[in-house]
């Protein structure tokens, strides 16, 4: 169960690189729209129990107390995709089916909003476990989210990503999300200075990515189609 969430809470460093990245995609219409921290969803309720209530000259009586708080918990984004972005940036997940190009980058889901059904991905955004570690990051979430994250698609069949936007030092300079599709232009220059960043991996653009993607997804439908179009011939060979 979702309820609106009553507040935001102030945007830190990954969380604004990761909105950068998502102004991009927006700009380059794969995006419709982001909505940051836009509901609190319930993971468990509150757990309550009854003890006695002792009084000297009335009767006893029961009163309720808490065993266990309510968990709830707030994801970081919700992406709402174009057409255009499936098979590249996402692909919706299907509990009876597959993904067909791999693992995609943002899994997705079909949900109702207010302008009707839409493909949406939830997003969690987490600094690397590195900076973690050292004392960074939002601490506690970082280790509750795992847990979350498997809860939800357990019971809920609801998948919540984890994004990793940057690297830290020398961990992650392969595996961040930057490193692993595109630099967002804004994140190319520091903030004070507006000097180029130093960026330890492939500076790669947006239409670079999507190129290289695009290339590979046309690839394996070519090999799809030929198959389809062996096996059709082979039948009516048979026939």
């Amino acid at each position: 169960m979702a309820f609106n969430a009553p507040t935001n809470t102030k945007e830190n460093d990954n969380e604004m690189f990761f909105r950068w990245y998502c102004e991009e995609l927006i700009q380059y219409g794969y995006l419709k729209r982001i909505d940051r921290e836009p509901e609190l969803i319930s993971v468990f309720p509150k757990l309550t129990h009854k003890k006695e209530k002792h009084l000297k000259v009335q009767e006893n009586y029961t009163e309720e107390i808490v065993m266990f708080q309510a968990t709830n918990y707030t994801y970081d984004f919700r992406l709402i995709w174009t057409e255009k972005a499936i098979n590249i940036f996402t692909e919706k997940y299907d509990p009876d089916g597959h993904f067909v190009f791999d693992r995609p980058i943002f899994v997705s889901h079909q949900i109702l909003l207010e302008n009707g059904i839409e493909l949406v991905s939830y997003v969690d955004v987490k600094p690397h476990h590195a900076a973690v570690r050292f004392g960074g990051g939002k601490m506690a979430s970082y280790y509750t989210f795992p847990f979350i994250q498997k809860y939800l698609f357990m019971s809920e069949g609801l998948y919540i990503n984890k994004a990793i936007p940057v690297h830290t030092g020398k961990h992650g300079q392969s595996t961040c999300l930057f490193a692993q599709t595109f630099v967002p232009n804004r994140y190319l220059y520091t903030d004070k200075s507006e000097k180029l960043r130093k960026i330890p991996y492939r500076k790669r653009s947006i239409t670079s990515f999507v190129a290289q993607k695009q290339a590979i997804v046309d690839s394996l439908l070519s090999v799809i189609k030929s198959k389809k179009k062996l096996i059709i011939n082979q039948q009516q060979t048979l026939l």
